[in-house]
């Protein structure tokens, strides 16, 4: 993503009523465990499952973004994002130390402090930015790499039962015409000992 920023600027492109009141009812039991906690949902190791559907989009958002730049660099510039933003194929979550941390296949270990504090990181590419990682009122653990060119968010939204995991992904930079939006889908990875009885899921 970085890459991406820097490139474009290098190049100098632009209770209902109705309802009767009913008999008071005892109080509910709790039984069971406690429901797991954000931090517990969303914490292991996903698997990209979106497919050349969400293949397509991604490259779509990538071509509209970029469709009202001057048509010599067009082609370049969107080379380049597709190099810097490639699809994970696996991702993993953890929580620990007081840090958030997101390793996804091809970028560099994302660690942070769990409380948004902005620290210095180096993206795939090298280059120096700015990165805060946490979980925020809505239950969603959010990222955002800055430098002086642009910001890249990326959104974690997990399913209640903790097994699916949405990820969205928003570029904004100065040069670019259009913002740049596109999601992937995730699916909690089996156990090693399941993965390992099914070759059919060895990749």
């Amino acid at each position: 993503m970085i890459r991406l920023l820097s490139v474009v600027a290098l190049l100098d492109i632009t209770g209902a009523a109705g309802i009767a009141a009913a008999e008071p009812q005892p109080p509910v039991q709790a039984t069971g465990a406690a429901a797991p906690s954000s931090h517990e949902r969303i914490s292991g190791e996903f698997v990209y499952i979106g497919g050349e559907k969400e293949v397509a989009a991604w490259n779509a958002a990538i071509d509209k973004a970029t469709d009202d730049m001057f048509f010599a660099i067009r082609r370049i510039a969107r080379g380049r994002i597709r190099e810097s933003t490639s699809i994970a194929q696996r991702v993993r979550i953890a929580f620990g130390n007081g840090n958030i941390s997101v390793f996804a296949a091809g970028d560099p270990p994302a660690v942070s402090p769990d409380n948004g504090k902005p620290i210095n990181h180096k993206s795939r590419e090298g280059d120096a930015v700015k990165l805060s990682q946490q979980i925020t009122a809505d239950d969603r653990l959010t990222q955002n790499f800055v430098t002086e060119d642009g910001e890249r968010t990326v959104r974690f939204t997990v399913s209640p039962d903790g097994g699916t995991l949405s990820v969205s992904h928003t570029i904004r930079a100065s040069r670019l015409p259009q913002d740049i939006h596109w999601t992937l889908t995730y699916q909690r990875a089996r156990s090693g000992a399941a993965a390992a009885a099914n070759p059919m899921t060895q990749r």
